[in-house]
């Protein structure tokens, strides 16, 4: 968790005023706690590193799989606010805690929620995150698969490692939180440009197709998408 030293209207980011107070880890159930605060502007950041899926495939560690933000909730002049998420503060920015040092300034906290105390006994609930394995929120790509590689939090490259590596079914949803890249005449689209071969996906479960929904859940572009090269399923049929 973290906190600013002075309490500044509006603001829904990280800087160089603020400063670690403590952190906590989740129970089994989601629930985590902190002791008593005084009253200010606290910052609550997840390390979206550690979020894990409910089951891996065979052969796949916890150190595969990344998911990306969806949702957060806040706490803000005593009223409580769920906002869509999608990408966290920054969608082509990837999460980066430096697990190793509590300075601010050494941490991308790219997931955090607003919480804030103004005085009295206040009892604040429900400071939750919400993040996707199959969520894809912008056309970057690293041309690197390795495991969770700064750069590939929600991409198109993180899903398809994200597909071989959970147990399921994993169908792709892109919400697309960067500016079309592709255009002609009137229509516009986003074109994802592989630096290198995407991995073969190799779990039957998978489901990908071109629709684009904002963060409300609504259609953005229904067009499907078109595939070229590699292979895709259990049995490497060649994608055309």
């Amino acid at each position: 968790m973290r906190a600013e030293d002075i309490a500044l209207a509006g603001a829904t980011a990280l800087s160089g005023g603020d400063s670690f107070v403590t952190q906590s880890m989740t129970g089994s159930d989601g629930v985590y706690s902190f002791a008593p605060l005084s009253p200010g502007r606290y910052y609550v950041v997840v390390n979206s590193k550690d979020v894990a899926p409910a089951s891996l495939n065979s052969g796949y560690t916890l150190e595969v799989p990344w998911a990306e933000q969806t949702l957060r909730r806040e706490f803000i002049s005593g009223a409580y606010y769920d906002v869509q998420a999608f990408g966290g503060t920054s969608p082509e920015v990837s999460d980066n805690f430096a697990t190793w040092s509590n300075a601010v300034s050494d941490s991308n906290f790219q997931h955090l929620s607003v919480v804030g105390l103004t005085g009295g006994a206040q009892t604040v609930t429900g400071i939750d995150h919400g993040f996707s394995f199959n969520v894809v929120v912008n056309v970057a790509d690293t041309g690197n698969n390795g495991p969770k590689v700064n750069g590939n939090q929600g991409t198109m490259r993180q899903f398809a490692i994200n597909s071989n590596a959970i147990a399921g079914a994993n169908a792709a949803r892109f919400v697309m939180m960067t500016p079309s890249n592709t255009s002609s005449g009137s229509d516009s689209w986003w074109t994802v440009t592989a630096i290198s071969p995407l991995p073969d996906i190799t779990d039957a479960n998978t489901s990908l197709n071109g629709v684009v929904y904002n963060p409300q859940g609504a259609v953005v572009n229904s067009d499907q998408a078109v595939f070229g090269g590699g292979t895709a399923g259990v049995e490497n049929v060649p994608v055309a």
